[in-house]
C-alpha cells in the first residue's frame, strides 16, 4: 500500500535516537529490526491467501532504527479496508484511506480476469461467474484486514522492547 502512517511516540523516537550513543543505536536498530520483521510475518499469516501475489508482497526494509513495512500489492488497500458498501476503515486511519476512495487498483478487465481466475480455484461453476463479477463490482468485497492488526500488535511490544533495552544499558 503506497503512503504513511505515524505511530504514536514515533517522532520522540526518532529523535532521541538521533542523539543517542552508537551503542543505543545498535540497540534500537535491533528492536527496531524485530518488531518489523514480526509485523511483516503476521500481516503474511493474516493476509487471505488467494493465489499469494498479496502475502508474496508484503515486506520490511530499513536501518539505523528506523524500518517499514510495505506491501506492494495494488490491491492490497481493497483487502485491508473493504470496497463500495463493504468498507470498514478503523479509527484513526481515516486520512490513510482515503488515498484510495474512488481509485482502483485495477482496470475493469483486469478486476474481471481475477475474479474469474478466484471463481474457477474456487470451484464455482463458470456459468455464475459473471453474477459473482457482477455483485463484487457493485456491493463490494469486506474489509480483511491484514496489515494494521499487526501494527497494532506490536506497537507496544516495540516500546516495552526499547524500554527495557534502555533499562540494559
Amino acid at each position: 500500500m503506497a503512503g504513511s502512517i505515524n505511530i504514536k511516540g514515533w517522532k520522540e523516537y526518532e529523535k532521541k535516537l538521533s542523539e543517542a550513543s552508537n551503542d543505543l543505536k545498535l540497540l534500537a536498530d535491533l528492536g527496531a529490526s524485530t518488531s518489523a520483521d514480526y509485523i511483516a510475518n503476521r500481516a503474511r499469516n493474516k493476509a487471505p491467501l488467494n493465489d499469494g501475489n498479496l502475502i508474496k508482497s508484503i515486506n520490511q526494509e530499513g536501518s539505523n532504527g528506523v524500518y517499514k513495512v510495505n506491501v506492494s500489492a495494488d490491491y492490497a488497500a481493497y483487502v485491508e479496508f473493504g470496497t463500495r458498501r463493504k468498507v470498514q476503515i478503523p479509527a484513526g486511519l481515516e486520512d490513510y484511506a482515503a488515498q484510495f476512495k474512488g481509485s482502483t487498483g485495477r482496470s475493469g478487465e483486469e478486476a474481471k480476469k481475477a475474479i474469474y481466475e478466484w471463481c474457477r480455484k474456487k470451484g464455482i461453476a463458470e456459468d455464475k461467474w459473471w453474477a459473482v463479477y457482477i455483485g463484487i463490482m457493485t456491493k463490494g468485497i469486506k474489509a480483511q484486514p491484514f496489515l494494521f492488526p499487526s501494527v497494532d500488535e506490536e506497537e507496544p511490544k516495540f516500546f516495552e522492547r526499547l524500554k527495557k533495552l534502555l533499562e540494559n544499558l
